[in-house]
């Protein structure tokens, strides 16, 4: 556009940026486009070109300063990445509760190109289980990754199917390798630098004891001295004790499954479906000539990076395990809401609305004339009482207005800036209370339910001692020894407590609003502080409160087994020890008297037959 000046510096005039026109005006000539000169850009006369910048379009200013080969690797990696979670899911139409086992098929077995009703009959027959019972199981094949999940609802089908070696299908047996998963609302840890000449025994009874009351499970990843730690709730702690031992635990991160022989994502190579293909591994090239490695060029089809697919130095290498991106959820929603309170706290109707006696003061004076009378200063001085000044009490300062519009901003926002923040941990604390008062009143339920069952019990052994004494007054009838009785087992069943302490660790942010006096801030912070120290002394008492409720729970378990034992022990030794050996005595005194019976016959005849036949007392001559 141009601008009129009124001076032609002769630095501009020799550099040609300010010019004149027709009518002798000096112009300067600006880089850029103006609404007004452009729409009358075609009234302009010969000899003036319009100068403007070319702007960036909004998609390359929205994407900042990375260059397009960082942005295109990002997609890729994301896209990737995508791809390869989606193809490891579980199909969620299976039941949650239910427990799950992996098959996974060795020797070229592909699960897409099988017949599902092969596999699930296959694998019924190798576990052992009849038809009827194996129609209340669920089996589903995952192609992607050329594995089958079996979900069972029964503990013993599920012990069946994971201590399966082979199937057989079509005549032809197939290696499998079977293992059961972590129940759901479980997180998985990483311990490392373990023994390993420890069993999966030893590694149960060194992890699953009182000292980590979290832990459900854990086993070996192949060979390798790392555990793979199992934890109830979406919280994995810093240590863990490994028997006396206290090791460091870290979040598990999972590799993505790449195969190395026909080079897909998605499955490894022990389950590949078509092994006898030969796939450069590096590049991607099939049946690669020999002298292929001379020439290969490398290209991670994960991040789409120079190097060979999931090396140690690939930034893709890992999944995003869920806890992560559950607690990144939990962190946007909180900045949204904090935004959005923001906004609605900067509302026009917020901000304090000023006296109109304070602006209009002065706008009603006339001006003064040059020369006046005495006569017309005093008359002057006569004004009307609308034409006065308002008093110094009636006006109100800029002070006093800032002053009460902070305050009452103060008091609309502040249960809006630190509390709200803090709503959802205190929310997460009460539910895991109430949590812990349910689980408290079902125990208290199964403790009273077993006192009934002891009373039962001791019921039915008094009822055997009396029918005892009955039958040792009867002899003419047969003793029979009354048979034991079994004991009713209970399953006790707990709710599993989710931990939502982690999944609510965000921590407070302070907002943006600018306050009065830095004093006012540095009361806010400290309240901050107050709420931060509140909260974590109640999560430290809650964690606490689980671990003595824990230790609680396992002691009233090994007294009352202990208890049962004694009883059951107690009424063997009453009941049936004595029918035992009473029986046991009479067949020992009747065993005793027929082989003596048998053995005095037998002396008998063997006298007769030693001694000649007695013809009576010598006669006298």
């Amino acid at each position: 556009m141009l601008a009129e000046t009124e001076t032609m510096p002769s630095e501009l005039a020799e550099s040609g940026v300010l010019t004149t026109d027709d009518t002798g005006r000096m112009c300067v000539e600006v880089t850029g486009v103006d609404e007004e000169v452009a729409s009358g850009s075609q009234e302009h006369k010969e000899g003036w070109t319009t100068v403007s910048r070319i702007k960036k379009p909004r998609e390359e200013q929205a994407q900042g300063t990375l260059p397009p080969a960082l942005t295109a690797a990002k997609t890729f990696a994301r896209r990737a990445a995508a791809a390869a979670t989606m193809a490891a899911r579980l199909n969620t139409n299976l039941p949650k509760e239910d427990c799950k086992i992996i098959v996974r098929p060795r020797g070229g077995l592909c699960v897409a190109r099988t017949p599902l009703p092969a596999i699930e009959a296959a694998i019924t027959r190798a576990a052992g289980i009849p038809m009827t019972e194996a129609e209340h199981d669920a089996f589903v094949a995952n192609k992607e990754q050329n594995i089958i999940i079996v979900s069972t609802p029964d503990a013993d089908r599920e012990r069946k199917y994971s201590k399966i070696k082979e199937i057989e299908i079509n005549g032809r047996k197939h290696e499998v390798g079977a293992y059961a998963t972590v129940p759901e609302g479980t997180t998985k840890g990483v311990i490392r630098n373990t023994p390993l000449d420890h069993s999966q025994e030893t590694i149960l009874a060194k992890l699953i004891t009182d000292r980590n009351p979290t832990v459900i499970g854990a086993r070996r990843i192949g060979n390798t001295p790392t555990i793979i730690v199992a934890f109830e709730g979406d919280r994995v702690p810093r240590q863990v004790y490994y028997g006396s031992s206290i090791l460091e635990c870290s979040l598990y991160r999972k590799h993505f499954d790449f195969c190395t022989t026909c080079g897909e994502i998605g499955h490894r190579r022990d389950v590949c479906p078509t092994p006898n293909v030969r796939v450069c591994a590096d590049c991607g090239l099939k049946n690669p000539k020999e002298g292929h490695s001379e020439t290969c060029k490398p290209t991670c089809k994960l991040c789409n990076g120079p190097h060979p697919t999931g090396t140690y130095g690939c930034k893709n290498r890992y999944k995003t395990p869920y806890i992560v991106t559950k607690r990144r959820w939990a962190r946007k929603e909180a900045e949204e809401e904090r935004r959005r309170k923001e906004q609605e706290s900067l509302a026009p109707g917020s901000f304090p609305e000023l006296e109109r006696a304070s602006f209009n003061r002065g706008q009603g004076r006339q001006p003064r004339s040059v020369s006046r009378r005495r006569s017309d200063r005093s008359a002057s001085n006569k004004r009307d009482q609308s034409r006065c000044r308002s008093k110094s009490k009636d006006r109100v300062s800029w002070n006093r207005i800032v002053q009460d519009g902070a305050a009452r901003k103060e008091s609309t926002t502040r249960s809006s800036t630190p509390s709200n923040i803090k709503t959802n941990q205190d929310e997460a604390i009460q539910n895991e209370a109430d949590a812990l008062r349910k689980e408290n009143a079902q125990l208290r339920s199964t403790i009273e339910s077993m006192a009934e069952q002891m009373k039962i019990i001791s019921q039915q052994l008094h009822a055997l001692q009396a029918q005892q004494t009955e039958q040792a007054r009867q002899p003419t009838q047969e003793r029979q020894a009354p048979q034991q009785q079994q004991q009713p087992r209970e399953e006790q069943q707990a709710e599993p407590m989710g931990e939502d302490n982690s999944a609510s660790e965000c921590q407070p942010q302070q907002t943006a609003a600018s306050e009065p006096s830095p004093k006012r801030r540095a009361v806010d912070n400290l309240k901050e502080r107050k709420l931060i120290d509140r909260v974590n002394k109640l999560e430290d008492t809650v964690t606490s409160l689980k671990q003595e409720f824990n230790s609680l729970k396992s002691e009233i378990s090994r007294d009352m087994a202990a208890i049962i034992q004694q009883s059951i022990t107690a009424a063997i030794q009453q009941t049936v020890m004595p029918a035992i050996q009473q029986s046991v005595n009479a067949a020992v005194q009747q065993c005793v008297q027929q082989h003596m019976s048998v053995a005095i016959q037998q002396i008998r005849e063997e006298i007769s037959l030693s001694i000649p036949q007695w013809t009576g007392p010598p006669q006298a001559q």
